[in-house]
């Protein structure tokens, strides 16, 4: 199977979720399964839903407790995605191998 003219590797797991972790190779990670634009959206939706917390700069304890909430969950989000995306791939490089 190939994406645009290159063929596909799978990847690791533990290495798709250390690359995430690191700032800005966690685009490398969603480019090596082919989800550069979902996760770059994915990121912008995490960054849209937390900068009006910054608007009303008076709710400092209510503000960084819903600050850390909703980045635990985008957290989630993004990993419970680059996962799924991920094995996903790992089956079409596994089928492209069969066939």
């Amino acid at each position: 199977q190939t994406r645009k003219g290159k063929t596909m590797k799978p990847v690791n797991l533990n290495t798709q979720i250390l690359l995430f972790f690191i700032p800005v190779l966690g685009y490398y990670a969603w480019y090596r399964i082919g989800k550069l634009w979902s996760g770059f959206f994915l990121n912008l939706a995490l960054g849209l839903t937390v900068i009006p917390l910054f608007i009303y700069p008076n709710m400092m304890l209510y503000q960084n407790f819903l600050f850390l909430t909703i980045s635990i969950i985008g957290f989630t989000i993004k990993i419970y995605f680059l996962v799924k995306w991920s094995k996903e791939h790992n089956k079409l490089c596994e089928n492209s191998l069969e066939d």
